[in-house]
């Protein structure tokens, strides 16, 4: 047969299609490069005749191209870099950019790897295979990548393990990933809820069931979400509200005597540390910190709680703030406040009926205003609001300012507190009979002495309102210690403004010359 015939051959070769016809012991096909043979053609023809085809590259001798992954990103301001591959830093770091897509793609295995990406203001996007031509993530949005998650398929995800890692604003280089399959999700590399953009990523193929290209603890970071709940006067513990939600009353006049807050379960994934709740409370005071879970303020002995603060501990406080305010009486909602700020009142008597928490990425806006989110001025709660309210449109040489109510027989000493004034006393007093009433008007503190006397009586502490117009003790026995009229809450005076002689002596040694001086009724 080999005398009259040639037999020859071709094959057809993965990724290269039909080779060369080749005859008679000459190899067909490939070797060294890993490409299997999917068909052949042979046949026989005369001996010398010419071949059934063309002849050229009927074989190839090589070293198989090892399996790996290439990747690129798109960068803020910079648009797409070329390919990294092989754990090599796509990206970039210390620069401020945020990752705002990537292709990521397989080369000497059959398969590919899909990629999803959690993007600003969208969340999770869907999975896509960028080597159809796809991308992760957007461009020509200025959106930044938070975080990513991958997975293999095909033969790829039967022999070999994919890992990436990323570097996050404010964190550095987490932790190493693994990504699943077609039928599970990827580890979750990034952060969640934080803001935080993705500046750089790393992705490693490595043989199935070899160990991680390095550090796999921390690669997802995500913000706590809050819990919390309170024990409200005739209710008792209500029940756990998640952030920013209401917990306690409002309208109902019902006081809140304890607290709780913790993580809600689930959430912080990567964190550490814990929220804590400290409680200023009628007749304590502020209590101490307490830990997560740990009761603020008191059961069983009706006391109100009159403020809170709270803080954040370990990486919590390094990535997000915690903001709350308080429903305090007679005052409604007060402005939010965060990281162990005070919210709330003390020194006021007032009672806290209802709280709000939330946790925000560190250094987001307020979720809402913040004026006003503490107070210590009883002002606020004086039941001659009316005083309180006139006197933050006076101004005064000092800092100091004297209000009458003329027709309360009240006086209310203010001190200044920012751009306002603070109550910080409020007594009553005797003024003017109706035949010689006190005079109206604004004025200044002028001249001062220890007493004058007149027929039966002497008065102590005198303070000049206007002219003869002084503030002074009540009436004495002439050159004695012994009361002659002693009345208070009275219109009954000459015109002054008469007061209990330790009240009259206060304003006397205390209220600088030139201090504004309102008498109104």
């Amino acid at each position: 047969m080999s005398s009259r015939y040639d037999v020859w051959y071709r094959v057809h070769v993965q990724d290269k299609g039909w080779m060369g016809w080749t005859k008679d012991g000459a190899v067909a096909g490939t070797t060294g490069l890993g490409k299997r043979v999917e068909a052949v053609q042979v046949t026989l023809v005369a001996k010398g005749a010419s071949a059934p085809g063309p002849t050229g590259d009927a074989s190839e001798t090589g070293q198989a191209a090892q399996p790996s992954v290439s990747y690129r990103a798109h960068v803020q301001n910079i648009g797409w870099q070329g390919w990294f591959k092989d754990g090599k830093t796509a990206g970039t770091t210390g620069m401020g950019l945020a990752v705002e897509a990537l292709d990521v793609r397989l080369s000497g295995v059959n398969g590919a790897v899909e990629i999803s990406s959690h993007v600003q203001d969208y969340g999770w996007q869907g999975y896509v295979q960028t080597s159809d031509g796809s991308i992760s993530g957007t461009t020509g949005r200025s959106k930044r990548v938070e975080a990513i998650r991958a997975r293999l398929t095909g033969e790829a995800a039967q022999t070999y393990d994919l890992w990436y890692r990323v570097h996050v604003q404010n964190l550095g280089w987490l932790g190493w990933a693994k990504a699943g399959d077609t039928t599970s999700d990827g580890v979750i590399a990034g952060t969640t809820g934080l803001g935080l953009r993705v500046e750089a990523v790393q992705f490693s193929l490595t043989a199935k069931g070899s160990t991680a290209p390095g550090d796999v603890n921390r690669p997802y970071v995500s913000a706590p979400t809050i819990t919390y709940q309170t024990h409200v006067q005739n209710i008792g513990w209500q029940g756990w509200v998640n952030s920013g939600a209401v917990a306690g009353t409002t309208g109902r006049g019902l006081r809140v005597e304890a607290l709780r807050v913790k993580r809600a379960e689930g959430t912080g994934v990567g964190q550490t540390g814990e929220v804590q709740l400290s409680a200023h409370v009628q007749g304590i005071g502020w209590q101490g910190w307490k830990s997560e879970g740990a009761i603020a303020g008191t059961e069983r002995q009706s006391r109100r709680v009159e403020a809170i603060r709270l803080r954040l501990t370990g990486s919590m406080a390094q990535t997000c703030d915690v903001w709350y305010r308080v429903h305090v009486e007679k005052l409604g909602w007060m402005g939010w406040t965060r990281n162990g700020g005070y919210a709330g009142t003390s020194g006021c008597s007032a009672r806290v009926e209802a709280v709000q928490i939330q946790v925000r990425p560190k250094g987001a806006s307020a979720p809402g205003p913040t004026w006003r989110s503490f107070t210590n001025d009883p002002g606020l709660f004086m039941a001659d609001a009316d005083m309180y309210y006139r006197a933050q449109h006076y101004g005064s040489r000092t800092n100091w300012l004297l209000m009458v109510n003329y027709g309360a027989c009240r006086v209310g000493v203010f001190t200044r507190s920012g751009s306002g004034w603070r109550l910080y006393d409020y007594f009553m007093c005797s003024d003017g009979g109706p035949g010689t009433p006190t005079i109206h008007g604004v004025f200044s503190v002028g001249a001062k002495g220890y007493s004058f006397s007149g027929g039966d009586h002497t008065c102590y502490y005198y303070t000049q309102i206007y002219g003869d117009y002084l503030f002074h003790s009540v009436l004495y026995r002439r050159g004695t210690n012994a009361i002659l009229d002693g009345r208070l809450g009275m219109h009954i005076s000459q015109g002054c403004v008469r007061l209990n002689i330790n009240k009259a002596k206060w304003i006397h040694d205390n209220i600088p010359t030139g201090s504004t001086i309102v008498v109104y009724n």
